[in-house]
């Protein structure tokens, strides 16, 4: 059968498939045009055989990332500059103070933490920000901040997933950096997209595939 693929969107989803991946058939038939939009998920049963955990763990947690920051630009894209700096109380965070905090996040525990490069975060000018960086600004930050976390990710060894660092103050094995940060960039991009559903009142069409 297909793997569905909401159920590898989720991380329980993504283990699952590990687990059974030796006792399940997957099917290779073409799927249909609908369904192939959204099938960027989809191994084929050979090449999952072929796989090893390290390089699926790995697979899976940058094409996850790189899903959430193109939905986070496509949030932004859909709002004003004020909007993207709407907060409706100082216990809020607006969509900018998110990207902004995303991106400090990422750079944090992945370029540095996992890759090796100089702290430079300033964690609490994240959240103090009141309009003061552009929506250009702001994706363009995030954008290059995903892709360069992407390259250190995709080059662990399964040796360098066991390593320990401190991150943070949180002593953890790098593996446990890649989860946190997947984890942690998904919940804050689902917020923007709670976020820019309020200020929008648009259907943004991640799931149109799902429609009959």
């Amino acid at each position: 059968m297909l793997i569905p693929r909401g159920e590898v969107e989720t991380w329980g989803g993504f283990l699952s498939i590990l687990k059974n991946a030796g006792r399940r058939r997957v099917s290779t038939r073409r799927a249909p045009a609908k369904s192939r939009a959204a099938a960027k998920y989809w191994l084929p049963h050979k090449a999952m055989e072929n796989m090893s955990v390290t390089a699926e763990f790995l697979r899976v947690s940058t094409v996850q990332m790189e899903t959430m920051l193109a939905r986070i630009e496509t949030c932004a894209a859909k709002l004003t500059e004020e909007q993207i700096w709407t907060r409706y109380g100082e216990n809020q965070n607006a969509v900018g103070n998110l990207a902004l905090h995303l991106t400090g996040n990422v750079r944090q525990w992945i370029l540095s933490g996992v890759g090796g490069a100089a702290d430079v975060r300033k964690r609490d000018a994240e959240f103090a920000a009141r309009g003061s960086v552009s929506a250009a600004e702001l994706m363009a930050g995030l954008r290059g901040v995903v892709e360069a976390a992407v390259r250190v990710i995709g080059g662990l060894s399964e040796q360098a997933l066991t390593q320990r660092v401190v991150i943070q103050g949180s002593d953890v094995t790098k593996l446990e950096a890649v989860y946190h940060v997947v984890e942690h960039f998904t919940g804050h991009a689902f917020q923007i997209i709670f976020a820019t559903k309020l200020l929008t009142d648009t259907d943004l069409g991640f799931y149109a595939h799902l429609n009959p």
